[in-house]
């Protein structure tokens, strides 16, 4: 891969052993988030680490980093320097709420009526096992413009045994640096989730487009659109999504708000999603607090109106380099009782 342009500006020169004490690379600390996105992420290094010296090992973080975005590919670039490959697995214990997908263990009530249901349908409560893993490779065509196939593939299983729960999600996508900070992206996605009693799948059309600002060579912000289509087994949905993603001497904030068109069925569908993550450096140590709140409605029972507004929030830091901890709090509250719920979540991630 050529990374010429780095030396050609001066951008960053090569110290095999010593790194300097200069004052641009205190700023670097600000870009060490990786919860940013990876655009804004390099974006803010390459910016903060203008004329700084460095290590070996540090060079080859950062070019590998940027990299990944195919930032310096030119028309000189041969075939197999076009080509990024990466993969991860992941495993997990969490508590999960409800493993096998199934229904509160109460009874509905609507109108005054009462219903029971099917004993084998409630939900169950436990800990459970979970693995997952991704495979992706991109082709590049010039300096951040390339291809992504993307593949993902999860399974949880209970710690007792006998339930089983998969997710998959697989991804095609076109991603460009249009000019001057400016990106445009569009993806096709396939996404299912099989458990003991349910099956379901999404099919979605995603075009984004953003644009990087620099407030100086510290503070960075990403602002965007997002525009998609999703189709269910029954129904199709429209949403549109502004997202807002700062990086700098004062952390990562992450903002998101996205609304749903109304779909002329009888489910509970999305009615608007708001979500909220901040990410700082504690003891060199990375802290996320996050918060998300979402509304839901569109199903009616016997004249009765169903709306939900499930709210979020909790903490998430690693404990090593490769094992992550997060806790949670899930408050669902509901015009009907039998769709309210209120509990705690917990889980232990190790990557590799």
């Amino acid at each position: 891969m050529n990374w010429g342009w780095l030396r050609k500006k001066g951008a960053i020169t090569l110290a095999p052993f010593f790194l300097f004490f200069l004052p641009t690379i205190s700023h670097a600390v600000t870009c060490l988030y990786e919860e940013a996105p990876l655009r804004l992420y390099n974006h803010c290094t390459v910016h903060s680490l203008d004329g700084a010296i460095l290590s070996a090992s540090q060079y080859e973080l950062i070019t590998d980093r940027l990299g990944e975005e195919g930032v310096g590919i030119n028309e000189d670039a041969t075939f197999s320097e076009r080509f990024f490959n990466d993969s991860s697995l992941g495993f997990s214990v969490i508590y999960d709420r409800n493993l096998n997908g199934g229904n509160p263990d109460k009874p509905l009530v609507i109108s005054g009526m009462t219903f029971v249901g099917d004993d084998e349908l409630y939900r169950k409560s436990g800990y459970a096992g979970y693995a997952s893993g991704y495979f992706k490779s991109k082709f590049f065509f010039g300096n951040e413009r390339y291809l992504e196939a993307y593949l993902n593939y999860s399974a949880q299983s209970s710690i007792s045994g006998g339930i089983l729960k998969t997710s998959s999600l697989y991804s095609i996508c076109s991603k460009n640096h249009i000019s001057r900070s400016i990106y445009a992206d569009l993806c096709l996605s396939q996404s299912s989730l099989k458990s003991d009693i349910s099956d379901s799948g999404i099919s979605d059309i995603n075009l984004s487009i953003s644009k990087i600002i620099s407030y100086d060579d510290s503070n960075h912000l990403m602002l965007g659109g997002n525009v998609s289509s999703s189709k269910y087994e029954d129904y199709e949905q429209g949403a549109f999504k502004l997202y807002l993603s700062s990086i700098g001497e004062y952390g990562n904030l992450n903002l998101s708000y996205k609304f749903y068109d109304s779909p002329d069925v009888n489910f509970l569908t999305n009615k608007k999603t708001l979500s909220s993550a901040y990410t700082n450096l504690i003891y060199g140590r990375p802290f996320t607090l996050f918060y998300s709140k979402n509304f839901s409605d569109g199903l009616e029972i016997i004249n009765e109106d169903i709306e939900i507004k499930t709210t979020i929030f909790g903490i998430s830091t690693y404990l090593t380099k490769e094992l992550k901890i997060t806790i949670s709090r899930v408050n669902q509250d509901s015009s009907n009782y039998y769709f309210s719920d209120d509990y705690n979540n917990m889980s232990l991630t190790y990557s590799f």
